[in-house]
This record gives structure tokens, C-alpha cells and sequence, in this order.
């Protein structure tokens, strides 16, 4: 298990300690409902691409405190295993995969290593600081 990443790690801190108390090395959650599913997801995604602070986010987070969907979702988002959810937009389908939020970045063949540490920082930075986490 490895420390939670700041931006979610309060919405998923008692689903990974349940997971420690269980010795868990897996657990699989899922959700279907006929109407859909309660959620506050897709206003904290909102919030995230505007760049809202984080203490605004909070806000929105706080009461999934006690969701485990929630949960295990954002838990996966920010890293540590993996999700999918399926629904409707606007009438049609859509999948959205946590696997599939990946950054990357290149750099020439045979870099001297202090460039490519500055690049590398440079680029973890602006994620750092797109995201509003709290890593020096």
C-alpha cells in the first residue's frame, strides 16, 4: 500500500484502511442502478478541469466520505487499482477507464541525466500544480 495522493486520499482513507484491517490484497466493487447512481463525480471532475482550489473540491468530497463506490473510484483515479464506469451522456454510451489517464512526455534518445531531471520536474510540477497537490 502506498500513502494517498493528496487530491482524493480523504475520500478513499478509510476504504484503504479497511483494505490494511482485512489484509486485503484485492477487492472488487461494483455498482449498477436502473436509474443511475447518486454520485457527486462528475461535479469534482467539473471542478478539477476549472482549476477550482482545493479547499473548494472539499467541499464537494466530504460527503463521499461514507461511499464506498465513490470511494474505490477515486481511489483508482488517483492510481492504486483500477475502474471503469459505464453510462449516459447526452443519449449516447461512454466508458471512461482510470487506466487510461496516463502522462507522459519525450525526450531526445540519449539525454545527459541533468536534462532529463529537469524535464521530468518540470513536467511533474505542472501536474503538481494543475492538480492543487500538496508534494513540495
Amino acid at each position: 500500500m502506498f500513502p494517498p495522493n493528496p487530491l482524493f486520499g480523504p475520500c478513499w482513507k478509510s476504504l484503504s484502511e479497511y483494505l490494511l484491517k482485512r489484509k486485503l490484497k484485492e477487492a472488487v466493487i461494483r455498482e449498477e442502478g436502473l436509474q443511475g447512481i447518486e454520485t457527486k463525480l462528475p461535479e469534482i471532475a467539473a471542478a478539477i478541469l476549472a482549476n477550482e482550489p482545493p479547499s473548494q473540491m472539499l467541499a464537494l468530497m466530504e460527503p463521499l466520505l461514507d461511499g464506498l463506490g465513490d470511494a474505490a473510484l477515486l481511489m483508482a483515479a488517483d492510481g492504486y487499482g483500477r475502474a471503469r464506469v459505464k453510462g449516459t451522456e447526452h443519449g449516447r454510451n461512454v466508458i471512461i477507464r482510470t487506466s487510461e489517464n496516463q502522462k507522459s512526455f519525450l525526450f531526445e534518445g540519449d539525454p545527459h541525466p541533468s536534462r532529463l531531471f529537469e524535464h521530468a520536474f518540470d513536467a511533474f510540477k505542472k501536474i503538481n500544480d494543475e492538480r492543487g497537490l500538496e508534494h513540495p
